[in-house]
């Protein structure tokens, strides 16, 4: 999964989506050189480390529709999740009179 130590130190200057994409492509690819060649990056940056994930500008569209479109349902998910825990917390705080 790599090196939690360097991801922390890279990762703190990206946003929660940022983080949470990068999260996907680990999840759902082997390595970081067959998630950028899936989303066309391979061509234009050399990826060899997930947190590199967090400096790209500009993304391909993915190589294969169905894969690409299992990513973003995960990365979906997960931000229907946040929305409702930051929801719910914030419901949590407020008593009920």
């Amino acid at each position: 999964m790599g090196n939690l130590d360097s991801r922390k130190s890279r990762c703190c200057f990206f946003t929660l989506h940022q983080t949470a994409w990068i999260d996907v492509l680990r999840q759902q690819y082997a390595s970081p050189d067959k998630a950028a060649e899936m989303y066309g990056l391979s061509e234009s940056a050399e990826i060899s480390d997930w947190d590199e994930f967090g400096e790209v500008t500009r993304w391909g569209l993915p190589k294969d529709s169905r894969q690409g479109f299992a990513d973003q349902s995960i990365m979906n998910a997960a931000r229907i999740v946040e929305a409702y825990l930051k929801a719910h917390s914030r419901h949590k705080k407020q008593p009920y009179y």
